[in-house]
């Protein structure tokens, strides 16, 4: 599927320049920097402020930290923070900068680089589930810090541009490592938070994908089957003939009426080896009406169809009331 996505930025976030606040001009970079000898502060900040904008990441992130960690109860240390921050994110050590940004956002609620904070998590946390780190000598690799991000964007940034994109790309996350649960939620919490959103179309497909995929395997699960068939039916309420998976939602319902009807048949075996004779009944029924004149029947409209009879475990709670 299509994702639509912002690009990365290529340039400093406009707000990084609040970082000169209070500060002047900064002085000539120097070659060498000795954290030694340069004990004041407010020396050490301005030096880290002139090796970011000389683009030279490594030695400001080493005085930010330093700072960070000599200078505890530094006045500026939420310019420091975002400095370290920003150091680390140019490097390219995505999961130090993330750190960085967590820290400032807790303990700076009011900052003002919250929108610069917010560019950052998102574009961290895509580029950690893009490339995520290896895991067992690379046999494995590690999404989490990607999510974890991305976690913290939508948690905390919910009006950001960049959320909706935050619980779009949540949801594939989960979904690659095998969490169906978790990603039908992130697509239900994209589609509650942001119902006008222009990635409905897809995402209301995708939630389907996802009961879909869950259902399959050798353990036959009636429950995300007939999430699948619900969120397939939900999709062509929604979306109409006219939208961009129709067809294929259509094709979901009919092949997941078809797998509901064929667990049928094996529950109603069930029922009869035990001598349930009446449930046996109920079970066959409902598969025959299903499974009957296949050519023909499927093609009709459901609301066409014989109804399928309700036994008491046929549907799960959920699913009470529904169409």
């Amino acid at each position: 599927m299509s994702r639509l996505g912002p690009a990365r930025p290529a340039a400093l976030p406009a707000c990084l320049l609040l970082a000169l606040w209070a500060c002047g001009s900064p002085p000539p970079v120097v070659d060498a920097v000795s954290l030694e000898a340069a004990c004041d502060p407010e020396e050490l900040l301005a030096r880290a402020l002139a090796l970011l904008k000389a683009v030279r990441f490594e030695k400001c992130a080493a005085i930010a930290e330093h700072l960070l960690d000599s200078h505890e109860d530094f006045a500026k240390t939420e310019t420091v923070l975002f400095l370290a921050a920003e150091a680390r994110y140019r490097l390219g050590d995505m999961q130090a900068a993330l750190a960085h940004y967590r820290r400032l956002v807790n303990d700076f609620p009011c900052t003002r680089a919250h929108a610069a904070v917010a560019d950052r998590l998102y574009h961290a946390g895509a580029a950690l589930l893009d490339d995520p780190p290896p895991l067992l000598g690379g046999l494995l690799r590690d999404r989490q810090p990607g999510i974890e991000a991305l976690g913290y964007l939508v948690v905390h940034y919910p009006g950001s541009p960049l959320a909706e994109q935050g619980w779009l790309r949540l949801g594939e996350a989960h979904l690659a490592e095998g969490q169906y649960d978790l990603a039908a939620e992130a697509y239900e919490r994209l589609l509650r938070r942001y119902p006008d959103s222009a990635l409905k179309d897809e995402v209301l497909f995708r939630v389907a994908s996802v009961h879909r995929a869950q259902s399959k395997g050798a353990a036959y699960d009636r429950e995300p089957l007939l999430r699948a068939w619900f969120a397939a039916d939900r999709y062509l309420k929604c979306c109409g003939a006219s939208g961009r998976y129709a067809a294929a939602a259509l094709a979901m319902k009919e092949a997941v009426a078809r797998d509901v009807a064929l667990s049928e048949s094996e529950i109603a075996e069930f029922y009869q080896r035990r001598g349930a004779q009446q449930a046996a009944r109920w079970h066959h029924e409902n598969a025959a009406l299903e499974l009957q004149d296949d050519a023909t029947d499927l093609l009709r409209p459901h609301c066409e169809r014989p109804p399928w009879k309700t036994g008491p475990d046929l549907l799960p709670f959920w699913a009470a009331g529904s169409p």
